[in-house]
């Protein structure tokens, strides 16, 4: 994942007056930062890993499974619990990212691994299950019962009837223009409602 910071995204006519100066500034972004790692060495490499957990509510009625859409809830008291322990100057283990779907979210570890200690290898199996413990015990904290956390790929009922909770979620497509889910499912940081409206239009 890319760097995310809040904000709101341009429109295109608002782009077309800066895409000069953006891409300029990228390529010399990228040439500087190629002379460095060039020439610079030797280096002590570092490598890391993310995990896109997502957060599923079992509805009791139904007996069916919902994508929830609250979890930026959940990421913002995490952040703030990092937040916390870096003003102490505690190590931070895990670390939080707003993911694309509003039910997921993006975990990695708190600082990066050392590619130099191969012994590291053995900490990230440990870390991934640290990181689901913490959203565990945040939803359990917050009060979200029959709500669960998987590693998963894709949620298969995307589109069905009865698919997201809550079940009172506003639902449109101006954004993505899907016959079939709702705007609702993306996440409201600016970037991934600006990705979706390009590649509809696209």
């Amino acid at each position: 994942m890319g760097f995310l910071d809040g904000g709101v995204t341009l429109s295109w006519e608002d782009v077309e007056e800066v895409i000069t100066t953006v891409k300029t500034h990228g390529v010399l972004e990228f040439i500087n930062v190629w002379q460095i790692m060039t020439t610079d060495l030797p280096r002590n490499h570092k490598w890391g890993d993310e995990v896109e957990f997502s957060v599923f509510h079992l509805d009791d009625d139904s007996k069916s499974v919902q994508a929830f859409l609250e979890t930026s809830e959940i990421l913002d008291s995490l952040v703030a619990d990092v937040e916390r322990l870096k003003k102490r100057n505690e190590v931070t283990q895990v670390d939080w990212r707003p993911e694309y779907g509003r039910w997921m979210i993006e975990a990695v570890p708190g600082s990066p691994y050392d590619a130099d200690d191969l012994n590291q290898l053995l900490d990230v199996e440990k870390n991934m299950l640290l990181r689901r413990q913490h959203i565990e015990a945040k939803l359990a904290e917050l009060g979200h019962v029959n709500t669960f956390v998987f590693s998963v790929t894709h949620f298969p009922m995307l589109g069905c009837i009865n698919s997201i909770f809550p079940k009172d979620t506003k639902q449109n497509n101006e954004i993505s223009r899907s016959l079939y889910t709702c705007d609702e499912l993306i996440c409201q940081h600016a970037r991934f409602g600006a990705l979706t409206k390009k590649h509809s239009r696209s």
